[in-house]
């Protein structure tokens, strides 16, 4: 007699379809993805992607022929926009207005965000929202125009039938 024993290879296991958010204009580290995957996948993979659709494939190994693969569908959070540095002009002793403030940023600011000021720098602060982690802030420098001032009440006694001049009315 003869005895014959067979060892079977395990099929590869890249685990199962997962999903990532990643802040905008940030690339997903390996280590993200792998921990993105469901199930129990096999590390020692490659990683491949077509825009933000990545690919894990685990190689098979002989006698297997079939490769495994599972993918990681990527979204990126927006990062948060405070606009871009601006300037206003108010009239002495006002205070401006949030949407006042809000106008004189450029860019295209994100509505929501807080303002902060110390003197006349206001600061626009809009909060990050994970997994983004660096607020965006944009500042308004203000200036206050002097308010026009025509002086106090005052008198004139003129002679009787003359017209008084700017002069004497200064």
């Amino acid at each position: 007699t003869a005895t014959i024993t067979v060892t079977e290879q395990a099929q590869p296991d890249a685990g199962t379809n997962g999903t990532l958010t990643v802040c905008a204009g940030t690339t997903p580290t390996n280590a993200e993805l792998f921990a993105a995957l469901g199930g129990t996948p096999d590390a020692g993979g490659s990683w491949s992607n077509v825009g933000l659709v990545y690919t894990y494939t685990v190689t098979s190994t002989a006698p297997c022929t079939v490769d495994a693969t599972a993918t990681v569908a990527v979204t990126e959070q927006a990062q948060p926009n405070a606009g871009t540095n601006g300037t206003l002009t108010v009239c002495a002793g006002t205070t401006p207005t949030n949407a006042e403030l809000f106008a004189a940023l450029g860019g295209t600011p994100d509505a929501g965000g807080n303002w902060s000021n110390v003197g006349l720098v206001y600061t626009y602060t809009v909060t990050a929202t994970a997994p983004c982690a660096v607020n965006a802030t944009a500042t308004v420098t203000v200036t206050e125009q002097a308010q026009p001032d025509a002086g106090t009440n005052g008198t004139l006694t003129v002679c009787a039938g003359t017209t008084p001049t700017n002069a004497e009315l200064f």
